[in-house]
Formats: C-alpha cells, sequence, structure tokens
C-alpha cells in the first residue's frame, strides 16, 4: 500500500477503520526506530523518571525504541492468575486500572516527542498497549483479507474472562470485528458432548483461532 507522509491517518480514518490505524501505527513506529536512540531519551526525559532498563547494544537486535517500549508495557503491567489453557499463559492486565478503561495510555515522552518530529502518519499521543505488544512480538495484520482495514485486535483471552485488556501477546489475534464480537459465549467453553475431551469452540471450529479461556462445565 502506497502511504502519504502528509496526511496524518487519526484525521483520516472513520472510528470503525482500527485495523488501518493501526497499520499506520506500525509504520510509524518502524520509521521511529531508524532514529530513535539514547540521546533522545536523556533530552525528553525527566531524570528522576529515566527508564530503569539497560540498553543491550550486542546482547540483542531489538532496537533501542523497541527496547524502551517492551520496558515500558512491562513496567506498566502485572500478570494475573492463570485463567487460560496452561500452554497460553497467564493474562497480564494494567496495574492501575482506571474508571472507564480502554487499554490506552500516554506513550513515553521521549518516543512521542521524537515520533511528531517525523514525517510519518500516525502521531497519537495515547496508543493502546495491546497494539504496542502486537508491534513488539510481530503480531501481523494480513491487509490481503478483504476488509482488514476495519479489523479489531482480539482477546482470545477474553479479557480473562473480565473484558479487561490483556497484555500477553499469545492471547492476541487481528481478526474481523463480527469475529471479535462473538467472542465470549459461554457455549464455547463448554465440553463438547461428543466425548472428544475439547471445549466445543475448539471441536464445531466456532472461532479460529479458538477461545483460550480454561474449559467450564456443561449445565
Amino acid at each position: 500500500m502506497e502511504v502519504d507522509s502528509n496526511i496524518n491517518i487519526l484525521n483520516h480514518s472513520d472510528h470503525s477503520q482500527i485495523g488501518l490505524r493501526y497499520y499506520h501505527m506500525v509504520l510509524s513506529f518502524q520509521e521511529l526506530e531508524k532514529d530513535y536512540n539514547e540521546e533522545d531519551m536523556h533530552m525528553y526525559t525527566n531524570p528522576n523518571n529515566f527508564p530503569f532498563f539497560v540498553i543491550r547494544k550486542t546482547s540483542t537486535s531489538e532496537s533501542i525504541l523497541r527496547q524502551h517500549l517492551r520496558w515500558w508495557v512491562r513496567d506498566l503491567s502485572i500478570s494475573t492468575e492463570l485463567c487460560c489453557e496452561d500452554e497460553y499463559g497467564v493474562c497480564r492486565i494494567p496495574k492501575k486500572l482506571r474508571a472507564k478503561e480502554d487499554g490506552r495510555r500516554e506513550l513515553p515522552t521521549s518516543i512521542y516527542k521524537t515520533l511528531i518530529k517525523l514525517p510519518v502518519t500516525w502521531k497519537a499521543k495515547k496508543v493502546c498497549l495491546s497494539w504496542v505488544v502486537c508491534f513488539l512480538d510481530n503480531i501481523q495484520l494480513d491487509i490481503d483479507n478483504e476488509g482488514w482495514d476495519r479489523f479489531q485486535c482480539s482477546h482470545l483471552c477474553l479479557g480473562a474472562g473480565k473484558n479487561l485488556p490483556c497484555l500477553n501477546s499469545k492471547h492476541l489475534v487481528w481478526e474481523s470485528a463480527s469475529d471479535n464480537q462473538a467472542r465470549g459465549s459461554r457455549d464455547c467453553l463448554k465440553k463438547c458432548h461428543c466425548g472428544c475431551g475439547k471445549k466445543l469452540c475448539v471441536a464445531n471450529y466456532m472461532h479460529v483461532p479458538s477461545c483460550q479461556l480454561k474449559m467450564i462445565d456443561r449445565q
């Protein structure tokens, strides 16, 4: 897709074009990581709030931007109890939940101030934390899929069963709005009656990939 760096995608997309906005966020972050460095961090960060992580220049291939974002998300979040199938691990949710939680937080100042100086199409101060996790762990949006621009980031853990933003990349996938909104049925988490031992969600391909919350007893 050809991208005009003179536009701000936040002003040139409607509210339902979540996939399109995420796509432009990724493109903008990819441009940002070419330039973002330690000097930017020192220039724009209050010494009292300077990130407490060691930038690894030789032991990792990750850019400084990715290292900073990974530390930021981890510092903002906390692990919860294991409510999913064991192989998917625990949910991670924001430490300080808000009354009207939308899963967004303001980017670190040094990242945002460096971002807005670049000729990129996404310059939001607030960002959805799950989007950042998708960027860091390469959870891709398939732009060859029809309607991809309106895809949503689904929580396969159903928000830990409490509609909370989860930040475990194994629990995230981009899919159509209808597929996302169809998740969460108690039926899909019940044990299949045929004796296969699987959840209905898995046995009947109700959702692909399947919901990850643990199976519940049939009622």
